[in-house]
């Protein structure tokens, strides 16, 4: 009897530490990804400014654009918003980062701007 209610103890004491310890791996993630990229692509020297939508007076960085017209940034989830210094009007826009997905802006033929998800 004294063997039985121990083995007992003992399980439950296994089965209580395995399901305490037992941790889900958190697949979640903060980040998103921006992906720009223009029909007729800006002058060498145009700047493509990136501001968070709370303050769009200060400026969260400038990207870099390749020989393409395209960039790339990785972003932390929120609002930001996009303005394009150039010799030529290229309008500016708002647009979200959600977690895990890549959002891609293009600016057209007619230079305006688009969000495709």
């Amino acid at each position: 009897m004294k063997k039985n209610s121990c083995i007992r103890i003992v399980l439950l004491t296994i089965i209580l530490l395995s399901t305490l310890t037992y941790c889900k791996k958190d697949t979640e993630t903060n980040i998103g990804k921006l992906s720009i990229s223009f029909y007729n692509h800006p002058p060498k020297y145009s700047d493509v400014v990136l501001y968070s939508m709370e303050n769009t007076d200060i400026s969260i960085c400038v990207l870099k654009l390749d020989i393409y017209g395209n960039a790339e940034k990785d972003l932390n989830i929120g609002n930001y918003y996009i303005k394009v210094y150039s010799g030529t009007f290229y309008s500016s826009i708002g647009f979200q980062i959600n977690p895990g997905k890549t959002t891609k802006i293009y600016w057209g033929v007619d230079n305006g701007a688009e969000i495709q998800e």
